[in-house]
């Protein structure tokens, strides 16, 4: 995802610079003041595959919502554009009427996923830098369903973004030799299409856990081996996971890439690798060297250091360990 493209939309869809008295933001959500609420598009703004939701906030504000991991990176370009204004004087009016909506049920099936494995997360201990909310976390997972509002996804996801700092972990007391040589160290976790769909996809091919197992396998893994950062992004567009490797650059340390079905097919994917040249691991969850005669074909490959396929979800936790002993060389 292009963060700053999402953040000049949206700028030149609220009536532009000049018409922003403040922003700022607030769990899932880029709020903003504005002089005139009238210059609000937000028919252009919900269109972006990124925006779940636009709330009216008071007279003279909105607040737009975005799912998980995504808020923080379109602020910061945001702010770039129209400068940091998050001096509110007064306290936010509280939102009103109906959040405005626009979502299809791909991006409604993905946003539920990572809300799940976002919430999941709450579960892990306070030494791998997430706080635990209780019973909350599996309550909502297991009450999550394709049919819910979208409202009451983005809700639960406030209640737990409000209680920690996601896919950052903080030092541990302990290490050993090889946490310490990757402290300090960041990977990103990018995976292509249908991946969001594990535990339903096919699961004779790769298996009942859910793309949440996923994102929490990695984050535990990462935390034990002393990552400061590990974040995952999942997308079912060839061109969004062309801008989180571009967007990587200077960023992340390591990239852990399952391009899915594009791995076939992407030689964007192998050009965004070859331009950034962050080192690289391929993994995938099937066997595909052994599957049909198509899926033997990887053009990222050669961009890769390692390859991993057929070992399930286990493939990314092999993954991060090779990455980890790779960056502390």
């Amino acid at each position: 995802m292009n963060y700053a493209n999402v953040a000049s939309h949206i700028l030149d869809n609220i009536g532009g610079k000049q018409n922003v008295l403040t922003s700022t933001i607030c769990m899932t959500r880029l709020r903003i003041s504005l002089s005139n609420s009238a210059l609000v598009n937000e028919d252009e703004i919900s269109a972006l595959d990124s925006v779940l939701g636009i709330v009216p906030r008071g007279d003279h504000g909105i607040e737009i919502v975005f799912g998980p991991a995504v808020v923080d990176q379109v602020y910061q370009s945001f702010a770039l554009l129209v400068g940091t204004k998050n001096n509110e004087a007064t306290p936010p009016e509280r939102p009103h009427g109906a959040m405005r909506v626009h979502i299809s049920p791909a991006r409604r099936q993905s946003f539920t996923a990572q809300a799940q494995a976002l919430m999941g997360t709450t579960k892990q201990k306070t030494h791998s830098g997430i706080h635990s909310l209780g019973g909350f976390a599996s309550t909502a997972t297991q009450d999550f369903g394709a049919h819910d509002d979208i409202s009451s996804l983005v809700a639960a996801l406030d209640s737990v973004q409000a209680s920690h700092t996601h896919a950052s972990f903080p030092s541990a007391h302990k290490h050993t030799a090889q946490t310490q040589r990757v402290a300090h160290k960041k990977i990103l976790v990018l995976n292509g299409p249908n991946i969001n769909m594990l535990g339903i996809r096919e699961p004779h091919i790769y298996g009942a856990q859910t793309y949440a197992d996923l994102i929490n396998l990695c984050h535990d893994e990462a935390s034990k081996l002393g990552f400061e950062e590990c974040n995952c992004y999942q997308s079912n567009h060839e061109g969004d996971l062309v801008d989180e490797i571009q967007h990587a650059y200077g960023i992340y340390d390591g990239i852990i890439l399952n391009p899915g079905a594009y791995t076939h097919t992407s030689i964007a994917l192998l050009d965004a690798l070859k331009a950034v040249q962050i080192p690289c691991i391929e993994v995938h969850i099937s066997a595909v060297d052994t599957r049909e005669d198509f899926r033997k074909i990887s053009y990222v490959r050669q961009a890769c250091f390692e390859t991993i396929t057929g070992m399930g979800l286990d493939g990314y936790r092999k993954a991060i360990q090779s990455m980890a002993h790779h960056l502390s060389r």
